[in-house]
């Protein structure tokens, strides 16, 4: 049981830490980045295509331009995506474990119902 129980812990950290970069209360630097580029780069595949089209490219270079912009115009929600699977998966696993006696006041316990409590306000 003491190796279930540190498994359990070792997940409730784990979890927690994912959800805690991903969380705008914990000032999630990778996360800000990337949505960052991603917007950037959104930014950028519209000029692209824009200039393409001013410039009369051909209709094919033009066709591959917007297929990258439709590209990177899906990357934010697909991250989103994934926070909010991660954050569900937590949720998930310390609803599994929370009654148990022997979690009662752990500290990884508490720092997960404390993430999940922030990333859903």
């Amino acid at each position: 049981m003491s190796s279930d129980l540190a498994n359990i812990r070792r997940q409730l950290k784990i979890k927690t830490g994912v959800v805690k970069s991903s969380t705008p209360s914990f000032t999630p630097r990778r996360q800000i980045k990337e949505l960052d580029l991603y917007r950037q780069e959104e930014a950028e595949n519209v000029q692209r295509v824009e200039k393409l089209k001013a410039e009369g490219a051909d209709g094919a270079d033009i066709r591959h331009a917007e297929t990258v912009l439709q590209e990177a115009k899906k990357m934010v929600p697909s991250a989103k995506e994934r926070t909010g699977n991660t954050v569900r998966d937590l949720k998930d696993l310390t609803n599994q474990v929370k009654e148990m006696p022997e979690m009662e006041g752990d500290e990884n316990l508490m720092h997960a119902m404390e993430a999940i409590e922030l990333a859903e306000s």
